[in-house]
């Protein structure tokens, strides 16, 4: 069974001119964020039916939807959602999840460049985005909390559609349908993305800062990582060396500048057959690309190189056995990400006919390698998902070691 139709429900960020507003306030330097979330506390509804009931986010999604058919369950995993917590909200009699409940301690810095974000791409006209159903608060338990609900994203994400090919045997026509359906997939999110960029594209000699701060904020995590468990090949120096030479020739360089999602995944790029639309989900760090000013900060190509980085990195699957020990999968093979980053670069690049360059690439790169450094020992993540972030990591520390050695 599929989704079925939600209860009839205005358009939130509509209805909802305050709160929106607040957002974009924000957004744009004209309100702290101790003030934002002062104001939002006033005129947010409260949920809260008394402070130690379970049901407080059942409560919400029931009165929100209209229909005490509906109920929660923690989601499996939550790679690919943003938030402290995610829960599915599925309906009695109809396996398909419905939509998607998201909880944020109040304290949570992700909130509101979330909320912007979602506003935001509600009126975006070149890819969907999930609409917003609803923003709540609740106190439980001694802690205050922002309740969001937001839409299921139509079709399959990208990812699902590289694990349907994994699970079809090589050289049966089974895995070559499920292949053409990825490549028709990746096609068109090369397309909807491209379009998504275009709307708001700039070509500007000056290298914004907050680029520079994020990559060095990133170099920071990733010294703390490596001082407390060193990587024979990687001097600290060295690699502060290459940051700075990164730096130095993405400044000497024009580049396209653009609104962007800015945490392109296969997870969080979807496709939907039957209307053949394409959505982006969790915009929660789409605020980088927008000064303050309004105008694009962005760089669209970091956007694209992240989904070929995706495609090539997650061709591998990650699951126990029946001896509750971790292993690897091979989804994809070399020649199947080949051509399904093929497609994807074909149809961008009919749009937007700029490639990458090589100082692009490697800062890109860069950029990635760093932050897997510094999150190979990630806390609180399941023994599979460890595992994963493991290999990656593996996978940058090789990447840094030999630009360092190519350096010297």
């Amino acid at each position: 069974m599929s989704l079925v139709a939600l209860p009839s429900t205005t358009n939130y960020c509509v209805e909802h001119v305050q709160e929106v507003e607040t957002f974009n306030q924000f957004q744009y330097g004209q309100i702290s964020e101790e003030d934002a979330i002062r104001f939002l506390v006033t005129i947010l509804p409260d949920f809260t039916t008394h402070e130690d009931d379970p049901c407080i986010l059942t409560y919400f999604a029931q009165k929100t939807l209209q229909n005490c058919n509906y109920y929660i369950k923690k989601a499996d995993h939550q790679r690919g959602w943003s938030g402290n917590h995610v829960f599915k909200v599925k309906k009695h009699g109809v396996k398909e999840t419905q939509c998607y409940l998201k909880v944020f301690p109040r304290d949570n810095k992700a909130f509101l460049p979330e909320m912007f974000g979602l506003s935001y791409m509600q009126n975006v006209q070149e890819i969907n985005c999930p609409k917003i159903l609803n923003i709540g608060q609740c106190h439980r338990n001694n802690k205050d909390f922002f309740l969001v609900l937001e839409e299921k994203a139509p079709g399959h994400s990208i990812q699902d559609y590289i694990e349907k090919v994994g699970a079809c045997s090589t050289y049966t026509k089974d895995r070559a349908q499920r292949l053409i359906e990825l490549l028709k997939a990746s096609e068109r999110f090369g397309q909807a993305l491209a379009r998504f960029h275009k709307s708001t594209l700039v070509e500007d000699k000056v290298f914004p800062q907050h680029f520079k701060d994020l990559i060095m904020n990133t170099f920071d995590k990733a010294v703390l990582s490596l001082e407390e468990n060193p990587v024979e090949g990687i001097d600290i120096l060295s690699l502060k060396a290459y940051v700075d030479e990164s730096l130095n020739l993405m400044h000497c360089e024009d580049h396209l500048y653009s609104f962007t999602h800015d945490d392109i995944k296969t997870i969080h790029a979807f496709y939907d057959p039957k209307s053949n639309l394409v959505s982006l989900v969790n915009p929660h760090i789409l605020s980088l690309s927008i000064d303050q000013d309004f105008k694009p900060i962005g760089l669209p190509l970091k956007d694209y190189y992240q989904y070929l980085l995706s495609i090539q990195l997650n061709r591998f699957g990650y699951e126990k056995d029946y001896d509750d020990q971790v292993i690897k999968k091979e989804l994809l093979t070399l020649l199947e990400v080949e051509l399904v980053n093929n497609a994807f670069e074909e149809s961008y690049q009919s749009i937007i006919k700029k490639d990458l360059t090589e100082t692009e690439t490697n800062f890109f790169q860069l950029r990635h390698d760093l932050s897997f450094i510094a999150n190979r020992h990630r806390p609180g993540v399941s023994s599979v998902e460890a595992v994963r972030i493991q290999d990656l990591a593996e996978i940058s520390i090789e990447n840094i070691k030999n630009k360092l050695k190519e350096m010297n």
